[in-house]
């Protein structure tokens, strides 16, 4: 049998913080039978509460909690240079140290802009548009006969 709410309950606290009731109130259990259970919770009877769950509900302290998931402490600083047994970094190699690299390719690397790297490498650089028009000292192409 299913419980259809009849009335709002409105409950106020009194001044020691303990519930008012200005009526008679009647608990009832979903069956429509009177409710003579205990209205207090207990983690043990608490629904969809995993074992973990419960086991993190009853403990005392930071200690016991870290013990249940298997935590630990630390007192790590997060700084790199506190850690221990750290890799050895190798020094990055410079244009002038790198080996395998040609007189000309190191000169290309060390170059800051890109006039240098053109001296490097003996360019220079270029007004030419592409246009045949602009080209100086062109040959004469005679006229093709008609």
């Amino acid at each position: 049998m299913s419980v259809a709410p009849v009335k709002t309950l409105v409950v106020q606290t009194g001044d020691d913080g303990v519930p008012v009731l200005a009526e008679p109130v009647r608990l009832l259990n979903p069956d429509g039978t009177p409710f003579t259970g205990s209205a207090a919770a207990h983690v043990d009877t608490l629904g969809g509460a995993t074992a973990l769950g419960k086991t993190l509900l009853r403990v005392l302290s930071a200690s016991e909690a870290r013990t249940a998931i298997g935590a630990g402490t630390s007192n790590f600083s997060g700084a790199y240079g506190d850690l221990t047994g750290k890799p050895t970094i190798p020094t990055m190699p410079t244009a002038s140290t790198l080996s395998g690299a040609t007189t000309v390719g190191k000169a290309v690397m060390a170059a800051t802009d890109a006039a240098t790297a053109r001296k490097a490498i003996g360019a220079g650089t270029s007004s030419f548009t592409g246009s045949y028009t602009d080209l100086t000292n062109k040959p004469t192409i005679p006229t093709a006969p008609t």
